[in-house]
């Protein structure tokens, strides 16, 4: 399990970036989202600190 805890995410469904956010990933899968003051770390995640960091979807290039 992995948190990237204070990164801005660019979310692909909205419009703008949010700032100071906590995504924690489990299994390979996004399972919380949300502001760094209100999102728990689980004990046993791998926190990676995102300051100043952006954190998106992977894309790919379906043109080639």
């Amino acid at each position: 399990m992995t948190a990237f805890v204070d990164v801005s995410v660019v979310p692909m469904d909205t419009a703008g970036v949010l700032e100071h956010q906590t995504v924690v990933v489990r299994d390979g899968v996004i399972s919380a989202v949300g502001p760094v003051s209100t999102t728990d770390l689980p004990e046993d995640a791998r926190i990676i600190a995102g300051t100043g960091k952006f954190l998106m979807p992977g894309l790919a290039d379906m043109h080639v």
